[in-house]
């Protein structure tokens, strides 16, 4: 792990099984949480994020994020389980730019569709390149939720989520902060805005900017998308 100069403290998370395939069990993790004085944590939401916004949400984000290939709605574990070791759907990954909240994720798996994961990347990497010439170079987007069983989803319906969500599908994951040097949130949330707005206009995800996060849902490629669509 990158320290970055600053203060690491190692906490240890108590034991988690789940029940998925042996190699995607997670018995015993080590935690390094970094105390930078410099460094800002900033909300990522409606109010601080500028963003379109897609809606209806059924037929803009959870009816294609049901057309990713090999996709199904995730019922279980079991049939996480079974997509995951299928290859459909990969353990989620922080490549440079994002930070992945595990200790959030009280009502997700650390999971995405493959697409997902890939696009995912491909915004970190637009992030990480808009930033590496301005004094927000090594701001991070962190991620709070991934995927999503159904009895999850159903578990936060009183909050208005949607009962047929992205989430479930491994096609959706929720940007809830930025972390930036001290005195450059506001810079930092611009690029991220400008850059998902980007991949929003070249048809690789919809957006919805919540009250707590904004939500990212990858969509098929273009042209898988453009064949699906009816005339």
């Amino acid at each position: 792990m990158r320290l970055r100069g600053v203060l690491a403290i190692s906490v240890v998370v108590g034991s988690i099984a789940w029940s998925w395939p042996r190699r995607h069990r997670v018995i015993h993790e080590v935690r390094q949480i970094v105390v930078a004085p410099t460094q800002g944590s900033c909300l990522s939401n409606r109010a601080t994020v500028s963003v379109p916004l897609d809606r209806p949400y059924q037929r803009r984000h959870a009816d294609p994020a049901s057309r990713l290939e090999g996709t199904a709605l995730v019922e279980d574990q079991a049939q996480l389980g079974r997509l995951l070791s299928s290859g459909v759907f990969v353990d989620g990954e922080a490549p440079e730019g994002v930070f992945v909240n595990t200790g959030a994720m009280t009502h997700s798996q650390p999971v995405l569709h493959l697409r997902a994961q890939q696009v995912l990347s491909d915004i970190a990497l637009a992030y990480t390149t808009r930033l590496s010439e301005t004094e927000a170079r090594g701001s991070e987007f962190v991620i709070s939720s991934m995927t999503r069983t159904t009895a999850q989803q159903r578990s936060l319906n009183d909050a208005g989520k949607s009962p047929r969500s992205a989430h479930s599908f491994g096609a959706a994951f929720d940007i809830s902060r930025v972390r930036a040097p001290k005195g450059q949130c506001a810079l930092a949330r611009e690029v991220l805005g400008e850059v998902l707005t980007d991949f929003r206009s070249d048809g690789h995800i919809r957006l919805v900017a919540e009250s707590d996060c904004v939500h990212v849902t990858v969509i098929p490629r273009p042209e898988q998308e453009a064949e699906s669509t009816p005339s």
